[in-house]
């Protein structure tokens, strides 16, 4: 699913996959087996955030 706020894109499967903001940046979350999001990348792969602790 594939939902726009106006600003923002966010795609969605069986949790929240991806999000691109006004200017193209895409960002991907990384979930565990619980659904829970353990990190952010930017689309190079590169680790924005670390939520695993």
């Amino acid at each position: 699913m594939v939902l726009r706020d106006g600003a923002n894109t966010y795609v969605y499967g069986l949790g929240l996959i991806s999000q691109t903001d006004g200017g193209g940046n895409q960002h991907y979350f990384l979930g565990d087996g619980l659904g829970s999001t353990r990190a952010l990348t930017d689309a190079s792969g590169d680790v924005l955030a670390n939520y695993d602790r």
